[in-house]
């Protein structure tokens, strides 16, 4: 069972260095695994880590070590993981545990200590060997939504401890699964221009029979005589009808293996580089994500060291045969199989109109009137032709615009690394300064907005994103609205007091709670707005007055007191 304080050092030594060092784990729930993620599938800016079990769409069923070890790490955040434990196993792995509801009686005791301790709702507690050790099937909390899950389910993962290297737990973890993979399609990119100049062709793919796919027509015709292909594809496993990640791909060209990879480990610190490793641009035409069969010069992920870059050579007018292989953890395999063609264009190809050649193994820089741009070398995964435009119309939007529109080329090319971009106020009143920040649009007119510094007239901020940038401003306040409002303001009887907190352009920064000038325990479920202190005896019984403070990314604040009666 859990337990703290302190440990002889013979017996810690006995313990971590105890002949028991099996790598088998158990089930860390208590019902059948069922999965709405798989390892390593494909989510935004990241690989995803773990798995995803099912907990048929409610909270609270008991998570259980799945190994013997100690506790090393608490983590409670408003978003990610929300409520997450991590255990450091003899065998030299951890395992995480997140989205949880709450923790084990003991573990909860000891996290709402420290958050009063440290006055926070979010702390990240690292905790020695012999504080918290638990055994394998013992307890450790209870399954939940908290964070940004989008539903009730158990995250978990497994990492080397040494590097907090996420491995896939399916290596010690069973889940049933006979079901091929569905391929949903493919696209051709030509690429002697690069990647994100050339013509893409798609094609949606055609069920011939189980792990069989085609094309209509069989035949891709290409007007480039070099070419890569992507793929859309899913995965099922038994029980669920969830669309997964598959585990690894193929390429053949002309039956000859051409790439492959197989995403056995990804480390935390590669895992952006997801962004060159899709067709980005595909994605952001909403197409879903495709999963590039080819590598961009400026992907470093590890476990595509050994591959090729997956380009195809093509001659006039002579065909070659491709086979795309996609197989999921069981090795259940799909294949989809199709024809490009070489077909010199009839008119010659219009020449590409450019701004300026970005090198992507090269530091870059543009700037031109009220606009400065600064883009660091590894930011950029393959060469880019880079446009620029002043914008003349205003877009149709509600936040007012203090400087020059400008076009920043255009976000379906992504940036590994923050980019410096400098935008000159023309228009913006001084007492508004500390209001002001430099927004970004998307192609479907999405708002972004950073918080920068002045550089002179120059508002300068921190992006990954290309798109329309101006100078904005936000002077309202956040909000806050009481939630679930108990008759009479009588709360005898509840559980918690709610609060709904929102703000409408740069976002909560922090926020603050005291009952009768006390300090009070304020948790915050980010993706509800919702703002709540669970009755723990810290509030007495009578008439209390609740202060709540809540302050938006440039300082707009806004305060509530509440009167109300335990």
């Amino acid at each position: 069972m859990i337990r703290g304080g302190s440990v002889l050092l013979l017996i810690l030594f006995c313990f971590l260095g105890n002949a028991q060092d099996s790598t088998e784990f158990r089930s860390p729930l208590g019902i059948p695994l069922h999965l709405s993620g798989t390892f390593a599938e494909l989510r935004s800016n990241h690989f995803h880590g773990g798995l995803d079990i099912k907990t048929n769409g409610k909270t609270g069923y008991r998570v259980y070590a799945t190994q013997r070890g100690y506790v090393s790490r608490i983590k409670v955040q408003a978003g990610g993981y929300g409520n997450a434990l991590y255990i450091n196993h003899p065998n030299g792995y951890t395992t995480v545990y997140g989205h949880l509801d709450k923790f084990n009686d003991v573990l909860a005791k000891y996290v709402k200590q420290q958050q009063y301790q440290q006055q926070s709702f979010g702390v990240d507690l690292y905790l020695d060997a012999n504080q918290f050790r638990v055994e394998q099937g013992e307890i450790i909390g209870m399954s939940g939504n908290s964070g940004s899950s989008g539903g009730p389910h158990l995250h978990y993962e497994i990492r080397k401890t040494a590097g907090q290297i996420p491995i896939n737990p399916l290596e010690y973890t069973a889940v049933r699964d006979n079901i091929n993979p569905t391929i949903k399609g493919v696209r051709v990119h030509e690429m002697s221009q690069g990647f994100y100049h050339g013509k893409t062709y798609t094609e949606a793919a055609q069920y011939i029979q189980p792990g069989k796919y085609r094309i209509s027509g069989d035949t891709i015709v290409v007007n480039d005589p070099v070419i890569a292909v992507s793929i859309k594809a899913i995965d099922k496993q038994n029980g669920s009808n969830n669309s997964n990640g598959f585990h690894d791909l193929k390429l053949f060209v002309d039956g000859q293996l051409t790439y492959n990879y197989t995403k056995t480990e990804v480390a935390f610190d590669e895992s952006r580089y997801i962004n060159s490793h899709i067709d980005y641009p595909g994605k952001k035409a909403g197409l879903g994500s495709y999963s590039n069969a080819f590598k961009l010069p400026g992907n470093r992920l590890k476990f595509l060291s050994n591959a090729p870059d997956g380009r195809i050579w093509l001659s006039q007018y002579t065909k070659r045969n491709i086979q795309l292989e996609v197989c999921d953890f069981e090795g259940n395999t799909s294949t989809i199989q199709f024809v490009v063609k070489y077909q010199p264009p009839t008119e010659p190809m219009m020449a590409n109109t450019y701004s300026q050649h970005f090198p992507y193994n090269q530091p870059n820089a543009f700037s031109t009137t009220g606009l400065r741009l600064s883009i660091p070398n590894g930011a950029l995964y393959d060469n880019l032709k880079f446009n620029y435009e002043a914008v003349n119309t205003p877009p149709a939007i509600k936040q007012p615009i203090y400087s020059s529109i400008h076009q920043v080329h255009y976000d379906e090319v992504p940036l590994h690394k923050l980019m410096s971009i400098g935008v000159e106020a023309t228009t913006l009143p001084a007492e508004l300064r500390s209001k002001a920040l430099v927004a970004s649009l998307d192609q479907r007119n999405r708002i972004n907005v950073n918080k920068g510094t002045w550089e002179g007239n120059y508002l300068v901020a921190k992006t990954r994103s290309f798109g329309k940038f101006f100078i904005t401003t936000d002077t309202a306040a956040p909000t806050i609205t009481p939630y679930r409002q108990a008759k009479a303001k009588n709360y005898a009887g509840r559980e918690s007091i709610q609060f709904k907190i929102a703000d409408d352009l740069s976002g909560i920064k922090t926020y603050r709670g005291t009952v009768n000038g006390q300090w009070i325990l304020m948790e915050y479920d980010a993706k509800r707005n919702l703002l709540y202190h669970k009755f723990d005896g810290k509030i007495p019984s009578g008439e209390n007055t609740i202060r709540l403070t809540v302050v938006d990314v440039v300082g707009n604040t806004k305060e509530l007191e509440y009167t109300f009666t335990r």
